[in-house]
C-alpha cells in the first residue's frame, strides 16, 4: 500500500473483531515507518485505511456477501479453516472471478489448522497446494508453513509449558 498506488486490499477474517484487530496492527506498522516512507493518510478508521496514493485496505467479517460490490487486487482471508464451508465457498466463488481476471491479483489464505475435513475449503486448497501432482493444483496455489518453533524464543520448554497449560 505504501509503495504501489491504487492498490486495493480486502481483508476478510472469521470475525469482524479479528478484522479490526489486524487493521490496528497495520496501523501500528505504519506508525513505526520512517516519515519519508509514509504516504499521506486520507481515511483512517476502524474498518478502512486509505492513503493519499489511493491505496486502500478494508476489513470485513467473512460472510457470504462480504465481497459483493468491492473489488480488490489482493484478498487476505484470515483463519480461513474456521469459516463454515458453506460461507467460505460462497465468498470464494464471489471473489474468484475478480482475482482470476488479473495476473497481478493475489489471494492469500492464513489459518491455523482445523482438522482434516475434505469438505473444508481451506483444507482442500492446502492439500492441492502441497500435492506433488501438478494436475491436482491447476490453480497454482503456493503453500507457506510456519510452525511454533519458527517463532524466536519458542523452544522445547515453551512447548512443554504450553501443553501443560492447554492440554
Amino acid at each position: 500500500m505504501c509503495f504501489f498506488p491504487d492498490e486495493r486490499i480486502m481483508l476478510l477474517a472469521n470475525k469482524a473483531d479479528t478484522s479490526l484487530e489486524i487493521l490496528s496492527r497495520v496501523r501500528l506498522a505504519y506508525e513505526y515507518l520512517p516519515s519519508w516512507l509514509k504516504p499521506g493518510v486520507l481515511t483512517w478508521n476502524k474498518g478502512q485505511i486509505l492513503f493519499a496514493n489511493r491505496s486502500e485496505m478494508k476489513g470485513f467479517a467473512t460472510a457470504s456477501d462480504a465481497a459483493r460490490g468491492y473489488s480488490a487486487g489482493t484478498v487476505i482471508c484470515d483463519e480461513q479453516a474456521f469459516v463454515p464451508n458453506n460461507i467460505a465457498s460462497k465468498v470464494f466463488e464471489s471473489i474468484y472471478p475478480v482475482i482470476s481476471s488479473s495476473k497481478k491479483s493475489q489471494f492469500i489464505m492464513v489459518s491455523t489448522p482445523n482438522g482434516a475435513d475434505p469438505n473444508n475449503l481451506y483444507y482442500e486448497i492446502w492439500q492441492k497446494a502441497n500435492s506433488k501432482d501438478k494436475a491436482k493444483n491447476t490453480d497454482g496455489w503456493v503453500p507457506f508453513r510456519f510452525d511454533w518453533w519458527d517463532v524466536p524464543g519458542r523452544d522445547e520448554a515453551w512447548k512443554q509449558s504450553t501443553i501443560a497449560a492447554i492440554g
